[in-house]
């Protein structure tokens, strides 16, 4: 933090590189520490800028140009290195860039893991499929590890999603339909037409790959349009032309950007290691995890405050290992009575947050095809 603190002083401006949670709470401690600074943000994602209000949040090939002597601060370390270089390439100072302290940031953030959310604030996920036309290595669904095709059991989501739209008052923020890959689904259509019906004012995006879209039906896209479910695909290293997919995407009128940060940079890699003796200390772990209590899963009539306990069992399969998972690592939907109890269990750590060895995680590896070496997943 010193470091930082030091990285302030020297600047007249701070633009802090994503208009994001992180971003947020950054602005809040400079502020708080630095009240006469000049604070802004630059954002990729073109739903984020504005120039109108205090703070601005510039596109950042603008604010490279308006301010290239300004201080840069990167909050998040998911994807630095490739937000690093595009600030150089547009003529601002290596001098001038400096990242966040990764373990600050994340116990800031982390404080807010432990409070509930509201039924506006509420977002959810689930899989429609489990396998994917992609091998990543590391890949935190263990996707490479599954062995034959996989696809969430229709009638068992309808139930779900009616039951969780009964609790929720209807009422989401954001919905992510992902996989493995959701595109391999056959009846992707059905499960964006009920999930729709369900939650009629949520932001639901389809999470890809991208090999896939441009072979979708012309029914697909109409299905998209209707039912203003939007396309967000992570850029990924291969063989996929994404300026065509996004040119598609708008002569259909169907909302496209990119997922994450890869709107700039491709797709890389974390390491997400497990400790296979399960003995992590589950408080600081769910602290210091940006899964818990964001990345809520759904599957077969349960929540879960992350999605690692459901997807872990291909891992368990595979290497024939036994990460446990028990009754506790979730809450079931049809035994809880309301949305506030789900929100308040989701806001809690799991039992299965002793196996995830939080601290040794690491991000910004090249992208790269799994081996299914069990060290991919471990130290």
């Amino acid at each position: 933090m010193e470091e930082l603190f030091k990285f302030i002083k020297k600047h007249k401006n701070i633009i802090i590189f994503g208009y994001s949670e992180k971003g947020r709470i950054l602005y809040q401690l400079i502020n708080t520490h630095f009240p006469d600074a000049r604070i802004d943000y630059c954002d990729n994602d073109l739903g984020k800028q504005q120039t109108i209000e205090t703070p601005c949040v510039f596109p950042v090939e603008d604010a490279a140009d308006k301010y290239p002597c300004a201080g840069y601060l990167i909050p998040s370390p998911f994807f630095a290195e490739e937000k690093r270089e595009q600030l150089i390439s547009l003529g601002v100072s290596e001098l001038c860039i400096i990242d966040a302290p990764a373990e600050t940031m994340l116990r800031i953030e982390g404080e807010k893991r432990f409070l509930p959310l509201t039924e506006e604030q509420f977002r959810f996920e689930f899989c429609i499929v489990k396998h994917c036309n992609l091998n990543c290595r590391s890949c935190d669904h263990f996707c490479p590890l599954i062995e034959q095709e996989m696809f969430m059991d229709y009638n068992v989501f309808s139930r779900d999603i009616k039951r969780l739209a009964e609790l929720f008052h209807a009422k989401a923020e954001q919905i992510l339909i992902l996989g493995g890959e959701p595109l391999l689904n056959p009846d992707i259509i059905s499960y964006m037409d009920l999930t729709r019906s369900c939650f009629p004012n949520a932001n639901i995006y389809i999470v890809t790959n991208g090999i896939l879209l441009d072979k979708m039906s012309t029914e697909f896209w109409e299905a998209c349009r209707r039912r203003h479910v939007g396309l967000r695909p992570t850029r990924y290293p291969i063989r996929v032309d994404y300026k065509l997919l996004e040119k598609l995407a708008h002569n259909n009128g169907v909302d496209y950007d990119f997922f994450g940060s890869t709107k700039v940079s491709t797709r890389n890699m974390w390491h997400h290691p497990f400790d296979l003796t399960g003995m992590q200390n589950m408080e600081e772990n769910f602290l210091l995890c940006y899964s818990g209590n964001r990345c809520i899963t759904l599957d077969d009539g349960k929540l879960y405050t992350c999605p690692i306990p459901m997807t872990s069992r291909a891992f368990n399969k595979y290497f024939h290992v036994d990460l446990e998972v028990v009754d506790t690592d979730w809450i079931d939907i049809y035994k809880a009575r309301s949305s506030k109890e789900i929100l308040e269990a989701l806001a809690k750590p799991i039992p299965f947050c002793r196996y995830c060895d939080v601290k040794n995680r690491t991000y910004n590896h090249p992208w790269g095809i799994s081996k299914k070496d069990i060290k991919e997943w471990t130290l």
